[in-house]
């Protein structure tokens, strides 16, 4: 039975590890989606647009 839970909780770690990296993976690309959007309304604003050199 020991073993069994061991075994058990070794998985659940396991798996939780790799929902994290593609959870972490999926915040990234959301978050460099979210940024381009952002730029590009910055842009259409004259005001907010960054200087061009």
């Amino acid at each position: 039975m020991a073993r069994a839970c061991a075994a058990l909780d070794d998985s659940v770690r396991q798996q939780r590890m790799s929902d994290v990296h593609e959870r972490w993976l999926a915040l990234e690309n959301a978050m460099t989606g979210l940024r381009a959007d952002i730029e590009m309304q910055l842009v259409a604003v004259p005001e907010t647009a960054p200087p061009r050199d």
